[in-house]
């Protein structure tokens, strides 16, 4: 019993930190991305499904690591 509070005690406060990054900015939606990178959101799609880029999921929507913007889209879908 008390191991399964720690793993939902543990799992709240992920879900929360989660939260805080996409107010604070670490985390960013699809759209701000492909803004930044000067793409549509349809290419942002489009690398998640060949595998180019990760999404995170908070709250039932995806999410991006706001380091990504200065890699450029170039440097971050390369497969080499």
């Amino acid at each position: 019993m008390a191991s399964e509070r720690w793993l939902a005690n543990a799992s709240i406060r992920g879900a929360a930190t989660l939260a805080k990054w996409t107010q604070d900015g670490q985390l960013i939606g699809a759209e701000q991305l492909a803004d930044a990178w000067g793409l549509g959101a349809q290419a942002i799609s489009e690398a998640v499904q060949r595998g180019d880029l990760f999404e995170v999921w908070v709250n039932e929507s995806p999410f991006f690591p706001s380091v990504l913007i200065p890699l450029g889209f170039e440097l971050v879908g390369r497969n080499d």
